[in-house]
C-alpha cells in the first residue's frame, strides 16, 4: 500500500514515522523548508524514553505525479486549501483521504473536490510537539487513531485491513471500520 502523509509535523510525522517505521510504504508531501530539514536531521521522535530517527521519503507538491493509495493529511487549517490542491494528483479513483484535522469544516472541503466516497474520518489523539529543531517530541503517552466511514458503515474492499498500523510502546491504537 502507497501512503502519502500530507504534513510531517507534531501530529502526521509522528503517525507517518510510525508507519514507515513498520514497514508501510511512506512518502511524507512536504513543503520545500521542511524538506530541507528533514533531509538534513531526518524525522527524529524523541521523548517518554523514545529516540529514533527515520529518513523520510519526501516529496514537495510539484514533484507528485501517480495516485497513492491512502493519503494520511494533517496540515493546519490555515493550510488546507492549498494542501488540497497539492494533493490532487495524488487521488486516484481508489484513493482514500483520511483528515486529521481540528473542526469539521475540512470535510466539507475535501468532499466539495474530491467527493464524499474517498473520504474518510479521522480523529488523532497525541500528545506531540515540534522543538526548535524540528524533531517531533512525544510529551505522553498517549497516541490514539480513529478512521471510518463518514456514513458510519463498514468500510468496503481494502479499507477494512488497510495498513499494519502500528502501536508505539504504552498507548492505544485503533481503527475503526
Amino acid at each position: 500500500m502507497k501512503i502519502l502523509v500530507v504534513g510531517a509535523g507534531a501530529t502526521g510525522g509522528y503517525f507517518g514515522a510510525l508507519l514507515a517505521r513498520s514497514g508501510e510504504d511512506v512518502t511524507f508531501l512536504v513543503r520545500p523548508h521542511r524538506a530541507a530539514v528533514l533531509r538534513a536531521r531526518g524525522l527524529r521522535i524523541t521523548g517518554r524514553g523514545e529516540e529514533w530517527t527515520l529518513e523520510p521519503r519526501l516529496v514537495t507538491a510539484d514533484e507528485l505525479t501517480t495516485p497513492y493509495d491512502l493519503v494520511l493529511l494533517s496540515v493546519k487549517s490555515t493550510a488546507l486549501t492549498q494542501a488540497i490542491e497539492d494533493i490532487a494528483p495524488a487521488v486516484g479513483p481508489d484513493t482514500a483521504i483520511v483528515p486529521l484535522l481540528n473542526g469539521l469544516a475540512h470535510v466539507e472541503a475535501l468532499n466539495a473536490r474530491f467527493g464524499a466516497v474517498p473520504v474518510l474520518g479521522g480523529v488523532a489523539k497525541v500528545v506531540t510537539t515540534l522543538s526548535d529543531e524540528g524533531d517531533i517530541v512525544r510529551l505522553a503517552p498517549l497516541a490514539h487513531l480513529t478512521i471510518g466511514e463518514q456514513d458510519g458503515s463498514p468500510s468496503p474492499g481494502w479499507r477494512r485491513s488497510g495498513p499494519s498500523w502500528p502501536r508505539p510502546a504504552s498507548t492505544s491504537s485503533s481503527r475503526r471500520t
